[in-house]
């Protein structure tokens, strides 16, 4: 019977391992699973005839090529290349919407300068007005469109990150039931290795929504923590993760984990990886990056428009008004303040804006402003304050110890932008008041520069400068206070009412220069030019229009370079770790192949030893019969 024993060992064992090879190669392309191997042992040997003689072979046990370090790494990987490739891929979206070279908000201020240099020409055609107008309204609806557009992409992050969420959550869940069911067969020698697959694969799937740590405990189970050590599942209880808004700022969006007690908020750096960490990073920091320079480029671009048009008059005799409307600023309270402060923030110099929100902070004694773009911060103990060209101020109420306001300012101009202008006729081309030489004039006196320069009732006031001598003046007329033995300096700008004058030239006694009323404004063309001029006017930050949107393609390309980087990176991690962990647990199919027909012999010789077996069985029944 020893020799049909160990055939019969054989044959089993043989068996075991075409049924372990056949499922390898049966899940050779099922994700997650890692390939099984049949461990045999020799069976214990019997002593006989003075020796030990072989009892045959068992299969003791069926285990998968596992190795923890390169299945954590994976993990680690698949949450970095989640995150990547969310912000990258939102991030190349937004690009499109800044960089478009036929008819993007570059190319529209360019288009509406040429259009102002037509009104300059021929200031009394209302084709050339009608046609800057439409320019106008070109550039602003553009800068309007992209504010919308990036409203749509944040919406678009937000539905991502609630299935994401929605996802997760059912994953936590199907993990702490994993949990349960391989406690349940801890009872068995061997380990279920296909429930252990699909334990690895569900922390793996975890790990491309947010970054998960696992530890596996003794019994197989395991313990999810996120990044910030608080558990997601634990055993057989799994978290839930909820997605809402920030009390600081409820126009943010937060993730926060609930496990039965009060939930643990997490922001997208605390997430250290996965898509959701990358949607937030899009939602919350780059949208409102982009929005902020957008902002700030519309808000000293129309201020600057608008303030130069103020300064001339339309075909009507009326003061320009302005030509663009801004999107308003607001102030955000958080929900959690106890005072009722009421804080308003208002433009002092639009050219001195800085491409960020605010933050305001009271501890009861001080306020904290900070700028949310790189985190300058300022300390003082009462409002009103002006800072970084914005006015703050308290029009009502009071503010307590801890409450927090943030202040939209650079992020909200471009969401409101547009032209207010209703008619071609309301462009101020000319100036209300023009300045006339002496007839009489003995001397050499010549103007050299006139301009308006500031918004005053008394800009169209008759004003006249008559020379004393060749080196003083006096001065009367209107609001000008009339003074007398002015010094003369040729070239010198002088300034009265809201305009100014340089004269060069040498006078003699008597000469005089007379500021008056314009009486042809039809074919005026001074504040033309200025407004023509703004675009190369140092108006945003220290950079002419062109130079300001320069640098928002390139701040915004800077951080799609960085995004696409990152992913790149990550892309690469992954697939090293995912081909280093595939050399250990990947199935290969050749290799598989062989082994089937390695164990399908040995199974055939094994049955030839049993076969062996029953005929010397036989031929001894024989010899006793």
């Amino acid at each position: 019977m020893g020799v049909l024993n160990i055939g019969s060992s054989a044959l089993t064992a043989a068996y075991t391992q075409l049924q372990t090879t056949s499922h390898n190669i049966a899940n050779a392309q099922t994700p997650g699973y890692s390939r099984q191997e049949t461990i045999l042992q020799a069976s214990s040997a019997r002593f006989s005839g003075g020796m030990f003689v072989g009892g045959g072979v068992e299969a003791v046990a069926v285990r998968r090529q596992y190795n923890a370090m390169l299945t954590r790494e994976v993990h680690a990987a698949t949450a970095a290349m989640a995150a990547g490739d969310a912000r990258a891929g939102a991030m190349t979206r937004l690009e499109a919407f800044f960089n478009d070279s036929e008819a993007g908000i570059g190319v529209l201020h360019d288009e509406l300068r040429q259009s102002l240099a037509d009104v300059v020409n021929q200031p009394f055609d209302p084709a050339a007005r009608t046609v800057s107008l439409a320019r106008a309204s070109s550039f602003a609806g553009r800068i309007s469109d992209t504010d919308r557009a990036l409203d749509n992409l944040r919406n678009d992050a937000d539905l991502e990150l609630r299935q994401h969420v929605s996802t997760l959550n059912d994953e936590l869940e199907a993990l702490a039931d994993v949990n349960r069911r391989i406690a349940v067969q801890q009872g068995s020698q061997n380990a279920p290795n296909d429930l252990l697959d699909e334990r690895d694969a569900l922390v793996e799937s975890i790990n491309s929504h947010l970054k998960a740590n696992a530890h596996i405990n003794h019994d197989d189970t395991v313990s999810l923590f996120a990044a910030t050590g608080h558990a997601l599942v634990v055993g057989e209880d799994a978290s839930r993760v909820e997605l809402g808004t920030d009390v600081l700022d409820p126009e943010r969006l937060q993730l926060s984990i609930s496990t039965g007690g009060e939930p643990v908020t997490l922001n997208a750096q605390m997430l250290a990886g996965g898509a959701a960490s990358g949607l937030l990073t899009f939602r919350n920091d780059d949208i409102t990056m982009a929005r902020a320079q957008l902002g700030r480029f519309a808000a000293a671009v129309g201020t600057a428009y608008n303030d130069q048009q103020k300064l001339g008059i339309d075909l009507n005799g009326d003061q320009g008004r302005d030509l663009f409307a801004l999107g308003a600023m607001r102030s955000v309270a958080s929900l959690n303040n106890a005072g009722n402060a009421d804080i308003s923030v208002a433009i002092d110099d639009a050219s001195v804006l800085k491409a960020s929100d605010y933050q305001l902070d009271y501890d009861g004694a001080t306020f904290t402003l900070t700028r949310l773009a790189d985190g300058v911060q300022s300390s003082f103990a009462a409002l009103p304050q002006t800072i970084d060209g914005l006015q703050i101020g308290l029009t009502g109420g009071a503010a307590a110890a801890g409450d927090r306001y943030t202040l939209k300012t650079a992020s909200a101009f471009s969401g409101g932008f547009a032209v207010t202008m209703g008619s071609p006729q309301e462009w101020a081309a000319s100036y209300a008041a023009v300045p006339v030489l002496g007839q009489a004039n003995a001397g050499s006196l010549t103007v050299g520069d006139f301009a308006v320069i500031a918004d005053d009732a008394n800009v169209a006031a008759d004003v006249s400068i008559v020379f004393t001598g060749a080196n003083t003046f006096d001065v009367t007329g209107t609001g000008t206070g009339n003074p007398t033995g002015l010094t003369y300096t040729a070239g010198e700008t002088i300034s009265f009412n809201g305009w100014s004058i340089s004269l060069d030239g040498s006078p003699a006694i008597g000469d005089r220069v007379d500021v008056r009323a314009t009486t042809d404004g039809l074919a005026d063309n001074r504040n033309a030019r200025r407004l023509l001029a703004v675009g190369e006017e140092r108006m945003v930050d220290g950079q002419t229009a062109a130079e300001a949107f320069g640098s928002v393609l390139g701040e915004i390309g800077s951080e799609v370079f960085t995004a696409n980087t990152d992913l790149r990176q990550a892309d690469i991690w992954q697939t090293n770790a995912t081909a280093a962990r595939d050399e250990v647990s990947g199935v290969n199919l050749d290799e598989e192949a062989a082994r089937l027909i390695q164990y399908q012999q040995a199974y055939q010789a094994a049955a030839k030893v049993i076969a062996a077996a029953q005929n010397m069985f036989d031929s001894i029944v024989g010899i006793m019969r």
